[in-house]
């Protein structure tokens, strides 16, 4: 770790407000619960923003209150308006959101960050995460750094905590329904807050979410964002070039392929 990461040492933990974030969510919900619910670090509020379920999200919800502080259910306009409700609800120091279907890296990942750890004059903490595919299969993610994030995202939202002071004075732009994490990150970093980045692994992330689905909108959405320059601009267009070809051919080899064998099919008869 750098030395100008180094953490500066206290004997009183803070508080982690930990929000999750849901909508028909039965399926992964209660590993994310549970996930939380494991952890060592005992400083903790959780928070569950539901958006609405009908499906048996509240359920599982109400079999796991023991362990949540705080939990609402109603119609929101969107996962960025369901985290600034959460950010008001939060009474923590520190805020991350581990929403439905992604979970922390380890039993001790709090303890691991919070435990002897006191970040004076700290905006931002961010370290690294897993992603997790469909098949369960993990590798780790690339994160990069607070200082390049004119280039957009250089870590993942579930590996990072917010000092509530910050967020307080930040919230997200719910009008922006696929990169408001981001332009919250980008304009704090703009604003001169004080970010630190962490040699932990925090979280496990799923593939197959909004800005997976919707890789070529993101990065325009991220273009969109960030200040200007010609290099800036090339870095995007050629960004962009690449998903273009990289769908291109995800899009023309299965139909290539399918081509092949229905001729050769017909070439047997």
């Amino acid at each position: 770790m750098p030395n100008d990461y180094l953490p500066l040492c206290s004997t009183s933990p803070p508080l982690v407000t930990i929000i999750t974030v849901v909508f028909n969510g039965e399926e992964y919900l209660a590993e994310t619960i549970e996930s939380v619910a494991s952890q060592t670090y005992r400083h903790i509020e959780y928070i569950i923003i539901d958006g609405g379920s009908t499906d048996s999200t509240l359920n599982i919800i109400s079999a796991y209150k023991d362990v949540i502080d705080h939990w609402i259910s109603e119609k929101d306009s969107g996962i960025y308006d369901a985290m600034n409700k959460g950010v008001q609800l939060a009474s923590g120091d520190w805020i991350c959101f581990m929403n439905c279907g992604d979970t922390f890296s380890s039993i001790a990942t709090l303890s691991e960050v919070f435990a002897s750890n006191h970040y004076t004059g700290i905006d931002i903490i961010y370290g690294g995460h897993n992603i997790v595919y469909s098949d369960k299969s993990v590798y780790p993610g690339v994160v990069g750094d607070h200082t390049m994030l004119k280039y957009g995202s250089q870590f993942s939202h579930q590996s990072a905590f917010i000092s509530i002071r910050h967020h307080m004075k930040l919230l997200y732009n719910s009008e922006l329904k696929l990169v408001a994490d981001f332009d919250f990150f980008y304009h704090s970093f703009m604003a001169s807050a004080n970010f630190i980045r962490l040699n932990t692994v925090i979280s496990n992330c799923q593939t197959g979410g909004v800005s997976d689905k919707h890789r070529f909108a993101t990065i325009i959405g991220w273009w969109c964002i960030v200040d200007k320059t010609a290099t800036v601009n090339l870095y995007y267009l050629n960004t962009l070039t690449k998903e273009a070809i990289k769908s291109l051919i995800k899009y023309v080899f299965p139909k290539l392929s399918e081509l092949f064998r229905n001729y050769h099919s017909k070439l047997k008869l």
